[in-house]
C-alpha cells in the first residue's frame, strides 16, 4: 500500500487507547521577573470568550515568560486548546487564523481532519525537555472530535502520512539527546484512537530499531542524530548527522514500516 505526505521521551511498548473529548525560538523572555501561574490565569479567565482564553494563553507562552510553574502552566494552555478545537467555531478558522492565536501552533491537514502540534520555547522549558504536545481533530459522522496525541512528550510531531482511512504515520524528532526520528501508527476505529509503534525492528551494526520501539537510532556512535527527512513514491528516506540514510517502506503485512534493504 502506498501513502501520501500531508505535512506542513522514551516510547512507550504498550498500545495507547485514548477516548475523545467533545520551536526553538531564541527570543529574549519579556520579563525577567517570574509570574505566578495564578495570575496569568486569572487573566486568561477575564477574556470574554474562549476564543480570547486560548489566545491570550498562547500570547504568554510565546511571549516567553517566565512562569512560577511552566509545565503546569503549558498543560493548562493545551487543555483550554483541546476544549476549543471540541467546538464547532474553531472549524470556521484556517491555519493563517490559528497562528494569528500563536506563532508555535503548527498543524497538519488530513482528509476529515487537521492535527496540531506546539512545543514550549526551549528558552523557557528546556532545549530537550517534554513540552510537546500534539492533538488530532477529526469528524465521526457529524461529531466533532478531539484526541490527545501527545501530552508532555519530547516527541515533537511533524509529519502525517494516509494510510488508509482514519489511519496515518506520524513521525518527527523526539528532542531528548541525542534526538532521534521517530515514527508511530494513529488509527482511529469507532470513534476511539490507538496509538502503536510504527516500525519494525532492525539492527545492521550501524542504524537500530528495538522491538516495540518507535525510534530510530545509530549502533555505531550513540552520539549521531537521526532525522525523519522526506518521501519518495512509497519511500521514506531518514538521514543522520553524519549523512548516512536508511530507506523505509510501510509492510502491509505486518501493519509496520521496516527498512528497505539495498
Amino acid at each position: 500500500m502506498g501513502f501520501s505526505l500531508l505535512t506542513g521521551c522514551q516510547s512507550s511498548n504498550n498500545v495507547r487507547v485514548d477516548n475523545p473529548t467533545v520551536q526553538n525560538d531564541n527570543t529574549t523572555p519579556t520579563s525577567a521577573l517570574t509570574k505566578p501561574n495564578a495570575d496569568l490565569k486569572q487573566a486568561v479567565e477575564a477574556k470574554a470568550t474562549l476564543r480570547e482564553h486560548v489566545a491570550t494563553a498562547f500570547q504568554y507562552l510565546d511571549n516567553g515568560d517566565r512562569m512560577d510553574n511552566p509545565d503546569e502552566f503549558l498543560e493548562y494552555v493545551m487543555g483550554k486548546l483541546q476544549t476549543f478545537l471540541s467546538l464547532d467555531e474553531s472549524m470556521q478558522l484556517n491555519n493563517d487564523a490559528f497562528s494569528k492565536i500563536s506563532k508555535g501552533i503548527q498543524i497538519i491537514e488530513v482528509p476529515n481532519g487537521r492535527f496540531f502540534s506546539y512545543r514550549g520555547q526551549p528558552i523557557v522549558f528546556g532545549d530537550s525537555a517534554p513540552s510537546s504536545y500534539s492533538l488530532l481533530q477529526t469528524f465521526s459522522g457529524d461529531h466533532l472530535l478531539v484526541f490527545k496525541i501527545f501530552t508532555a512528550d519530547t516527541r515533537q510531531l511533524l509529519n502525517a502520512q494516509v494510510l488508509g482511512n482514519n489511519q496515518f504515520i506520524v513521525s518527527g524528532m523526539d528532542v531528548e539527546r541525542p534526538r532521534k526520528a521517530f515514527f508511530d501508527v494513529v488509527s482511529i476505529n469507532k470513534g476511539k484512537l490507538t496509538i502503536e509503534p510504527g516500525l519494525a525492528p532492525y539492527n545492521d551494526g550501524t542504524w537500530n530499531i528495538e522491538s516495540t520501539s518507535d525510534l530510530i537510532s545509530r549502533m555505531d556512535n550513540e552520539l549521531i542524530e537521526t532525522y525523519a527527512t522526506k518521501v519518495e513514491k512509497n519511500n521514506t528516506i531518514v538521514s543522520s548527522s553524519d549523512q548516512k540514510e536508511l530507506t523505509l517502506r510501510w509492510n502491509e503485512q505486518m501493519k509496520k514500516l521496516e527498512v528497505l534493504k539495498k
